[in-house]
């Protein structure tokens, strides 16, 4: 018995994946592809969109870890004394 061949995937269906597995630079660069083949079609703009404000967002978040992992390491080392 043969297995019926998978169905390819749309390349808008492997834009969606990207964002999902958090590959957001792959989503944004596969996008630019399809608002150039269809730009007709504002769903491409807007998963374009999505890519760049969670790559935005990750990078904010980023930061954010660090100073306050940095804050949390400098605390133990200074020396203040909460006096009520």
């Amino acid at each position: 018995m043969r297995w019926p061949r998978a169905k390819p995937i749309s390349q808008q269906a492997l834009a969606s994946n990207y964002l999902y597995l958090r590959r957001n630079r792959d989503a944004e660069h596969l996008c630019d592809r399809l608002i150039q083949l269809n730009p007709d079609k504002p769903i491409f703009k807007l998963q374009k969109a999505a890519a760049e404000f969670f790559t935005t967002a990750v990078g904010v978040v980023n930061n954010i870890k660090i100073a306050t992992r940095v804050a949390i390491q400098t605390f133990p080392q200074m020396n203040l004394h909460y006096v009520p």
